[in-house]
């Protein structure tokens, strides 16, 4: 007679009785042998199958209707409702008081994830969800010029254009120009640089914003040659001149030249005016511009434009009109090369690159959620096997599925709620450290805190988390089975169950997502670290900056401003530890409004489109002082004065139109100012707007040639550079004793300054990361943990047998490592399909970067072996007849 196949033989063996297995095993292998000679091997292998799974069934249910008939009349399986909801609370409540430990680590883990989403959702509500204090801000659009040959999406507009757009679209309600500069401010003897916003007249009627006191401005007073008005922003109204009411009505002078002040704006009032490339900037004194558009080189790209979409019409509407005007323009203007306007809502604009960073954090934080709801749910998974027995006599009871997994849930919600409340309470003191630590770009950053949005998303969370951490433990124990649960022993290790699918997927899910931030927050610092390797083009080691602005009226001429530059730098070059001192109109890092032109080289033909380029008003030596190589021709000298043929110096990105570079000898048409320049030199490119971006070309004129009233003053000094910021003042001081010296920084500040935004976020992105890491070793130990106490008996018997410790530490460090192992697997698939995203933040790395992702491996499946250490060396301590005995 042949046996029953080996897992039907199980199957049958566990069933109860013992007795009526024995008559079961016989009468199916009676009636498999005689099906298998006549059916044949197939049918009656299905036919077996159905009887064995028959038998099966009916006897466990049977089993059940007499278990649950000797219970307690008292414990019937009773649909939810908030008598047994409260009931469930209750007994978590008393659960989670017997287990201090387990209850402290999971509380403090949600705390601290649930904190670091608060904190990050409260800058985000704050930057990109709060709306501006206007009327109808999402009508509130910037209009910016895109040139494509070039590859710059966003340019400031020219004149010309602002006149064309006002008298060609219809779907606007106005356009308003604006740009900001420096300007003096002399009240009581005491000069200060202030911040003009310059604006046209319909720009306070665009935003919707009246004067608190006083009034705005006037289309009569936005012409050339009126009489020149103000109106200060609160904040400035308050500082310097201390609420007085009587400033309405009050003269001030800007740089000399008489201001009446006609109004004060709201305190609410807080607006910045974005730039192309440089950094958005707020204004202390708003004045009318003051220019004809219409007349204005059409070359000279220096305004931000304002506009309001009129009611009716969309966003994507606006665009549709400006796409087809701009067409227009290509074909007058630009010979068909592909140029047209942009539009972009004010908040986005605002924004900027902000929104990708704070998104970034977002995700990441959201991440450490996961890992810390993953993470709590692995232990309580694990806690859950070692209280089986507990659950088999609420099954007996009569408790149902829906009742065991609802205890899981109550404790889970506890969890969450206690967590959330402690994660609230600590994000609410970390705000004023986000905020402190946050760089100074970052948009409305002083208006991060706690609000009602940020209350309900933490409510959000506490909810997510406590589904997170309950769920699969629900689902664990609401699967109990009657008869394997009432023996005591029946509890996973690293034995063949425990690697059961779907057994260890929290845990494998926490150390992919952990994979995932290390290997995010190992990108963007190595990022950084390719950038203070990289060459920016010029030097930063000694330089010493500040800023001049000669007013126009004690300066009126190029002679005037040259004169002051010389004598300036001969008085800075005899002060001890200076080693150079030079000159320029726009300094790189440091350029709020670089001076933009277009040009044609005579290397271009007819149809050939004109080349957009920085240029800058520099002194001789300047390329020297700031380190910035001459590689072909030669440097300014004082040969190049105002009388001179005009001469430039051009980079090697602009030298590149010519064939082989050769640029030397050759001539550029500009169009403001409109001349004909000769190229004596070719210097290396340098960044001049950021550290991450190449740039347009740029072209260097002699300041003998071109005098600007707005200066940097750069110095090479031996010395410390704060030795030599007194002697920066009194020089100037000694010749102009009303001119006021700011913003005297260092080049090494100024790079600081423009990487900090993405060093904030690759600091966040690091605590976020070694916090994941963090919970995935707490998660491997509290599994191998709770699986050495459920088989110290196997342990005992095993060593024993003769085991040796070092097989037991090898037994259960490899158990960790093994399991570990998919969560490896899975990160780094995860880190390879969202590396294009990550890739945005960094500089001078491929997209996939292999060494990164070999090293943050490395370090997960070391830290988890290390975690499975001391669950190991407990193991590796038991004593075997102690073991034996306890079994």
């Amino acid at each position: 007679m042949k046996e029953l196949p080996a897992l039907a033989r199980f199957l049958v063996r566990l069933l109860p009785p013992r007795g009526w297995r024995h008559g079961v095993m016989h009468d199916l292998t009676c009636a498999y042998n005689r099906d298998l000679a006549a059916l044949g091997p197939v049918r009656a292998w299905v036919r077996l199958w159905s009887e064995v799974l028959t038998v099966r069934w009916i006897t466990l249910r049977m089993e059940a209707r007499r278990l649950r008939s000797v219970s307690t009349p008292s414990s019937p399986s009773r649909p939810l409702s908030l008598d047994t909801i409260w009931t469930d609370l209750s007994v978590a409540r008393r659960t989670l008081r017997r287990s201090p430990g387990f209850t402290a680590v999971a509380v403090l883990t949600l705390a601290l994830a649930i904190a670091g989403n608060t904190a990050i959702f409260s800058a985000i509500q704050a930057v990109l969800l709060r709306p501006l204090p206007y009327p109808d801000p999402d009508r509130l659009v910037y209009v910016w010029d895109r040139f494509e040959w070039i590859g710059m999406p966003r340019v400031a507009l020219s004149g010309p254009e602002v006149a064309d757009l006002r008298a060609q679209a219809r779907l606007f309600e106005g356009f308003a120009a604006l740009r900001t500069e420096a300007r003096h401010l002399t009240v009581a003897g005491e000069p200060e640089k202030v911040r003009v916003g310059l604006a046209s007249a319909d720009f306070f009627g665009l935003v919707g914003v009246e004067a608190e006191q006083g009034r705005v401005f006037r289309p009569e007073e936005d012409r050339s040659g009126a009489p020149g008005v103000a109106v200060l922003a609160h904040g400035f109204w308050l500082r310097r001149f201390g609420g007085s009411s009587d400033v309405i009505g009050r003269t001030i002078p800007l740089d000399d030249r008489p201001a009446v002040v006609i109004g004060v704006l709201p305190p609410d009032f807080d607006f910045v005016v974005p730039s192309a490339m440089g950094p958005s900037l707020g204004a202390d004194i708003w004045v009318p511009h003051g220019l004809d558009l219409a007349d204005s080189p059409r070359g000279q790209h220096n305004l931000t434009v304002l506009a309001r979409v009129r009611d009716g019409a969309s966003v994507g509407q606006a665009q549709a009109e400006l796409s087809a005007l701009g067409a227009d323009q290509d074909l007058t203007w630009h010979g068909g090369s592909g140029f047209a306007f942009t539009v972009v809502p004010a908040l986005e604009q605002l924004a900027g690159q902000s929104r990708l960073a704070l998104l970034l954090l977002l995700a990441a934080a959201g991440v450490v959620l996961l890992i810390a709801g993953a993470n709590i749910s692995t232990l309580s998974i694990a806690r859950s096997r070692s209280r089986a027995h507990e659950a088999s006599i609420r099954a007996v009871l009569g408790a149902g599925r829906l009742r065991l997994g609802s205890v899981a849930l109550a404790e889970a919600s506890l969890v969450a709620l206690i967590g959330g409340g402690i994660g609230l309470l600590a994000a609410l003191y970390a705000l004023p450290l986000l905020v402190a630590v946050a760089p100074e770009v970052l948009p409305r950053k002083d208006g991060i805190a706690i609000d009602g949005g940020t209350l309900a998303f933490t409510a959000l969370t506490v909810a997510l988390s406590a589904v997170l951490c309950g769920a699969a433990p629900a689902f664990h124990r609401s699967k109990a089975r009657l008869c394997r649960l009432l023996r005591r022993n029946d509890v996973d290790g690293w034995d063949r169950h425990a690697m059961a699918p779907g057994r260890n997927l929290p845990y494998v899910l926490q150390v992919a997502l952990s994979l995932m931030l290390l290997a995010g927050a190992g990108l963007l610092v190595r990022s950084m670290v390719s950038i203070a390797r990289d060459d920016p083009g010029f030097g930063t080691h000694g330089l010493v900056t500040f800023e001049l602005t000669l007013p126009e009226n004690r300066y009126p001429d190029p002679e005037s401003r040259i004169a002051f530059v010389e004598e300036l730098a001969d008085r800075l070059d005899a002060v001890p530890g200076v080693e150079a001192v030079a000159g320029t109109g726009t300094l790189p890092l440091a350029a709020e409004h670089t001076n933009q032109n277009d040009a044609r080289p005579d290397v271009f033909g007819e149809d050939d489109p004109n080349v957009t380029f920085d240029y800058m008003s520099v002194t001789a030596g300047y390329l020297s002082t700031m380190g910035i190589n001459v590689v072909a021709g030669r440097g300014f000298t004082p040969d190049d004065e105002g009388g001179a043929p005009p001469a430039a110096i051009i980079d090697e990105t602009f030298a590149s139109l010519w064939p082989n570079g050769d640029a030397v000898g050759r001539t550029i048409r500009m169009y403001v100012p409109d001349q004909v320049v000769t190229v004596v030199g070719v210097a290396r490119h340098a960044r001049l707007h950021s550290v991450y971006e190449d740039g347009r070309p740029q072209l260097y004129l002699p300041y003998a040639q071109q005098p600007q009233a707005a200066m940097h003053l750069v110095l090479k000094t031996g010395s410390r550079p704060g030795e030599v910021v007194g002697a920066i003042r009194g020089a100037v001081g000694r010749i102009d004793p009303k001119l006021p010296v700011h913003n005297v920084r260092t080049m090494a500040e100024l790079v600081d300054a423009s990487t900090a935004e993405r060093r904030f976020s690759a600091t966040l992105m690091s605590a976020f990361a070694l916090t994941g890491l963090l919970l995935a070793a707490l998660g491997v130990y509290g599994v191998l943990s709770y699986a050495v106490a459920g088989r110290v008996g196997e342990i005992g018997v095993r060593m024993a047998l003769g085991a040796r410790r070092t097989s037991i530490l090898g037994l259960v460090i490899g158990h960790g490592v093994s399991i570990t192992g998919p969560g490896v697997i899975l990160g780094l698939v995860a880190s390879l399909m969202l590396s294009p995203i990550v890739s945005r933040f960094t500089f001078g790395l491929e997209t996939a970067d292999g060494s990164t992702l070999t090293v943050v491996s490395m370090i997960v499946i070391a830290v988890a072996a290390a975690a499975s250490l001391l669950p190991a060396l407990r193991a590796s301590r038991v004593d075997p007849m102690t073991a034996i005995r306890r079994e």
